[in-house]
């Protein structure tokens, strides 16, 4: 969902969440503005690039699959929650309560495997600590070392999602029209092309030096 807000503030402003795109905007000036389409231009550009290769094939999973991941997770980090439940959430990606009862979007069915692992282990460690502080993030680090490239790659993932749900008809809502989405979808689409030559190199290598070990 893509949603428009004005406020008293100098610049505009994109935030991205599970809830999907908000631009917000100065009282002053409106959405179809050039200069509001050039920024959100630039932002979701930057998201997009923040994406890791996994995105472009990820496939659904269900809701067994997730809990057996949650399950596995938590022998890992060794907490055991007490209740685990899947169901919609509009602003969060997860919870964890002081009761020990963790709740997951079920958003989290369609995302790649490399950020749906950030958000389980994220949820999970609060089990261990029930705030964002040191001690968290030291945990959080020992599992998920690049966790901080996973949570900006979450975004990107959004912003990729709304594109590719409503290429044709998300420019309207965005205020970004004509040659300039098309100019936005392009980049995503070429990023994800590129991202599957990588791994295709990766893989053939893989496959030289085994059969060179051979």
């Amino acid at each position: 969902m893509i949603r428009y807000r004005k406020a008293d503030r100098k610049t505009v402003g994109v935030r991205i969440g599970p809830e999907g795109i908000e631009v917000r905007l100065p009282l002053w000036v409106g959405p179809r503005d050039q200069r509001v389409q050039a920024v959100v231009q630039s932002q979701l550009a930057r998201y997009i690039s923040a994406l890791p290769e996994e995105f472009a094939t990820a496939q659904p999973i269900s809701r067994a699959q997730l809990s057996e991941e949650v399950r596995l997770w938590a022998q890992r980090l060794g907490v055991q929650p007490r209740r685990v439940q899947v169901r919609q959430m509009r602003n969060r990606w997860g919870s964890c309560s002081s009761l020990g009862n963790v709740t997951f979007s079920d958003r989290l069915l369609e995302m790649p495997q490399v950020l749906r692992e950030y958000i389980i282990c994220h949820e999970l460690a609060h089990l261990r600590y029930l705030n964002h502080g040191a001690e968290f993030r030291r945990l959080l680090s020992s599992f998920i070392p690049d966790w901080p490239q996973r949570r900006s790659a979450l975004a990107g993932w959004v912003v990729w999602r709304e594109l590719a749900a409503g290429k044709r008809s998300a420019g309207k809502k965005l205020g970004i029209l004509g040659s300039a989405w098309k100019a936005l979808w392009g980049k995503a689409s070429g990023e994800a092309h590129e991202w599957q030559k990588v791994k295709g190199s990766k893989q053939k290598q893989q496959k030289q030096r085994k059969q060179g070990d051979g």
